[in-house]
């Protein structure tokens, strides 16, 4: 099933459940990600959720559709045809679609509603853009098209508002490297950095501000 069947599936669910839900989340903030390479990277979390449950009690199953962008940054030797052998920064962000469910559980406290949620979503990766400096380099690094990610976190609401934190674990290889050892420029330097780690499962933080009516 391509990620556009999917991508339709989901958006149907949404729908069907969205003459029966018992609330409905916008939620937008900032995420911390590890996607294997030498640097973490930041990047931003815009989300729709619909509490599938019509009666608003103290445990409520979520459906969301997300878009996550996750980043990070690999030094690496660029051959430039000028300067000759330079060390630079490859970025990359990488731009998912994430349809997800969530299990949550609130316990109410002198006017706030702490709430315990853990989770699963399906990962469809959108674009991959890669921002390099101009030269070659040894061999290339790509991710995966797909994931599962499953989730734990905490929300503290306030009326109609709420802060959510989040933490996000990959069960997929994500991250491919076609660097052959015999290959690289800095085989004989030594290196101030953690080379890209082959098989790499992404994983990250999320802290985010929403609204629920």
């Amino acid at each position: 099933m391509n990620k556009r069947a999917l991508l339709i599936i989901s958006l149907a669910a949404m729908t069907l459940f969205a003459n029966q839900v018992g609330a409905i989340q916008i939620t937008a903030g900032y995420t911390q990600s590890d996607v294997g390479l030498s640097e973490n990277g930041g990047g931003v979390l815009l989300a729709v959720g619909l509490d599938v449950l019509p009666d608003h009690g103290p445990v409520d199953l979520t459906v969301a559709l997300e878009y996550v962008l996750r980043a990070g940054t690999q030094p690496r030797y660029f051959s430039n045809p000028v300067e000759g052998l330079l060390l630079d920064e490859a970025v990359v962000k990488l731009h998912y679609l994430q349809p997800a469910a969530f299990v949550g559980v609130t316990f109410p406290v002198a006017g706030l509603e702490p709430r315990l949620y853990t989770g699963f979503s399906l990962a469809l990766k959108l674009t991959e853009d890669w921002n390099q400096p101009t030269g070659e380099t040894n061999g290339n690094l790509s991710y995966e098209e797909t994931d599962i990610l499953g989730h734990v976190g905490l929300t503290l609401g306030f009326n109609q508002i709420f802060l959510d934190a989040r933490y996000s674990f990959g069960f997929n290889n994500q991250l491919s490297d076609s660097s052959h050892p015999t290959n690289q420029p800095e085989k004989d330097i030594d290196l101030d950095f953690d080379a890209p780690e082959e098989g790499a499962k992404i994983s990250g933080f999320q802290v985010g501000l929403g609204v629920e009516f």
